[in-house]
């Protein structure tokens, strides 16, 4: 048994970075210094969606990302939620965009994610 079963990264962590793609390349494609951002975390769980970005306590999202999230979490379906702390190891508290900032640890965190997954999991 792989020593990564269970895990996401279907890869030692050494090894995805290395595979990571960078696009650079298509920075000529967009005006105004626009760039290509990463989601740190993605869900769709009955035609909802839940996108997770991480950022170090007082860190900041970028202008342009956090603007993009902030039109993403107005969409219907869509929850946003920007992670403080060092996720997922050490969470401080998290926000969703939007909506609320919440304190808590890392299981408080689960505890509110897996409450969203069964709103998200409601039979119609």
């Amino acid at each position: 048994m792989s020593s990564n079963a269970g895990r996401n990264l279907r890869l030692p962590p050494e090894e995805y970075a290395k595979r990571l793609w960078d696009w650079t390349d298509l920075n000529v494609c967009f005006e105004r210094g626009i760039r290509l951002t990463d989601i740190d975390g993605f869900v769709e769980v009955g035609n909802k969606f839940l996108f997770l970005e991480g950022k170090p306590l007082g860190g900041r999202l970028p202008k342009g990302q956090k603007i993009a999230l902030e039109r993403l979490a107005l969409l219907p379906g869509v929850t946003v939620i920007v992670i403080e702390g060092d996720p997922p190891f050490d969470v401080c508290g998290w926000r969703v965009i939007g909506k609320k900032r919440y304190t808590g640890d890392k299981d408080a965190f689960k505890k509110f994610i897996r409450q969203w997954f069964e709103w998200a999991d409601k039979k119609s």
